[in-house]
């Protein structure tokens, strides 16, 4: 547990709701945290008071207030008053009718710290099989001063700011889904929605506000498939992808992975949320030994009997591998959603999305060509 800081203060104390009797202030630090990507935490502070006094609890400037929750012992404090006239908030409860010491347990969401992963991947040239995986989570502090606060990372984010400060005059939308009869426009609080995919216990943190920690959470070398991918709708280059099997003890939270490669940078990109067991998919640059180029005709044709397709579109797509070995390449086009009567030179495979695919072999200094065909409105 924490040390508590706390200052007795007579009539001179600038609360006024405070001025009529003595009493004292406890000044707290959070205990635990549970911090969200999105600049919001978790907090929980348990303090212990004298039971013969009035307390007063200073509390932070960024607590969402209606989400404080107050317990003495196991049961929760039914009456309690926050008090913000000289601009500073303060949770005040009157003393206890029994004497000695009363354990309080304050919990609510707080803004102002918040943390992101931090991906570092090295690939080396003697190694084409496996890379050099670190992930670091940087927690950035605007918020509290914490000494060896127990801390949670939680991989999602909260929907504070319409969850605990917004109030509706109407329905909440889960109660416009439901078949209960409700009465309309008695204020009802918004609702909003809270997503974690994982939380990684980091153990204790000390920090002050304006610190951005760095702690590690895992290194390891991963194994990897390197694709080539054409996105031929949107891209001239051929992208060289990792395919990077996550064989950690954790998962990996989405994030921007830093690339290496034998001690150059390369580039970043963003790697998506990857369980364990499974591939997440970082793209380090493109193939520069081949040149891919798509072209697209579109020629008007005769209206047909019960239909209004009168456009041919005839799509050329052209790989060179200007390189010294054979290569792979998976290639995807887009089609529009009204396409219809396909003409294919090398049948592709047909995903959802509209999307083809094929996977091309492209000998060394060679030049592969697919074409298709299809019919669609103007």
């Amino acid at each position: 547990m924490l040390r508590k800081t706390f200052v007795f203060f007579a009539l001179s104390f600038s609360l006024s709701s405070l001025a009529a009797q003595e009493s004292v202030l406890y000044v707290t630090q959070p205990d635990e945290l549970t911090i969200f990507l999105n600049g919001v935490a978790y907090v929980r502070d348990e303090v212990v008071v004298a039971g013969g006094s009035d307390v007063s609890i200073a509390l932070p400037g960024n607590l969402f207030e209606e989400t404080l929750m107050v317990r003495e012992g196991d049961n929760d404090v039914v009456t309690y008053t926050i008090n913000a006239t000289s601009g500073a908030r303060a949770l005040h409860l009157p003393a206890a009718e029994t004497g000695g010491v009363r354990t309080l347990t304050l919990e609510y969401l707080a803004s102002g710290i918040s943390w992101q992963p931090s991906y570092r991947m090295s690939l080396s040239s003697a190694a084409d099989d496996t890379v050099d995986f670190s992930y670091y989570a940087a927690i950035r502090n605007d918020a509290f001063e914490l000494s060896d606060a127990a801390v949670r990372l939680a991989a999602g984010r909260v929907d504070a700011y319409q969850a605990v400060q917004a109030t509706s005059t109407g329905l909440s939308m889960n109660q416009m889904f439901t078949d209960q009869t409700v009465v309309a426009n008695v204020g009802l609080a918004t609702t909003g929605s809270v997503t974690i995919q994982h939380t990684y216990d980091i153990g204790t943190l000390s920090t002050s506000p304006g610190d951005t920690t760095y702690t590690k959470i895992l290194e390891e070398t991963f194994s990897i498939r390197r694709i080539l991918l054409w996105n031929a709708a949107s891209s001239l280059d051929v992208s060289v992808i990792y395919k990077v099997l996550n064989s950690s003890a954790v998962p990996l939270t989405e994030g921007v992975v830093r690339n290496t490669s034998d001690g150059l940078f390369i580039g970043s990109d963003g790697i998506e949320f990857t369980p364990i067991g499974s591939e997440g998919s970082v793209t380090v640059g493109s193939a520069r030994e081949m040149r891919v180029e798509r072209a697209e005709t579109i020629t008007a044709i005769s209206p047909r009997v019960f239909t209004e397709n009168n456009q041919r579109h005839d799509v050329t797509l052209t790989l060179t591998n200007f390189g010294s070995e054979a290569v792979t390449v998976e290639v995807v086009d887009q089609y529009p959603t009204d396409a219809q009567a396909f003409v294919f030179s090398v049948a592709p495979i047909e995903e959802g999305g509209n999307i083809l695919r094929w996977i091309v072999e492209v000998p060394a200094g060679e030049t592969v060509t697919i074409t298709y065909q299809f019919e669609a409105m103007y």
